[in-house]
């Protein structure tokens, strides 16, 4: 797939899962001169959903999701290097809608690649949701693979 013009484009990363998937299907689009940001999202209200279920403190079970983030990150990135892509990441905790929105916007992305891959049960629910609310609210190109 090649993306004529588009000099950036961003990756939302929901879990390692997607990470590993899109390491594996990257070469599908003409990488030469891209680059990549990974936009590593983690929603407060999922989280605090799941602590709810699990009975842990919100604010340590936060800070080991975001740390374990920041390692997947680093390493995807490494990854991609070893490909000779090109590529910058970063974390936004909140409304995971609204951070991947935000974040395009004042990045001046025009192109968003987001991962087929669903993940399994509450996960997955989320994501599904996020990408249809995605598909509605954004207003450039969407790039599903």
């Amino acid at each position: 797939m090649i993306l004529k013009g588009e000099k950036r484009i961003l990756i939302p990363i929901f879990s390692e899962k997607d990470m590993l998937y899109l390491i594996k299907n990257i070469e599908k689009i003409d990488t030469e001169g891209k680059e990549f940001i990974l936009l590593r999202l983690i929603d407060e209200q999922m989280t605090k959903n799941v602590c709810q279920r699990l009975r842990r403190d919100p604010e340590e079970y936060l800070s080991s999701i975001i740390d374990s983030a920041w390692n997947n990150l680093y390493y995807f990135q490494e990854e991609l290097t070893k490909k000779e892509i090109h590529s910058k990441v970063s974390l936004k905790t909140g409304n995971a809608l609204n951070e991947l929105i935000d974040f395009g916007k004042k990045t001046k992305i025009k192109v968003i690649l987001f991962s087929r891959l669903l993940d399994s049960g509450f996960e997955g629910i989320f994501k599904e949701k996020l990408l249809k609310n995605l598909l509605i609210s954004w207003e450039e190109t969407i790039i599903i693979i």
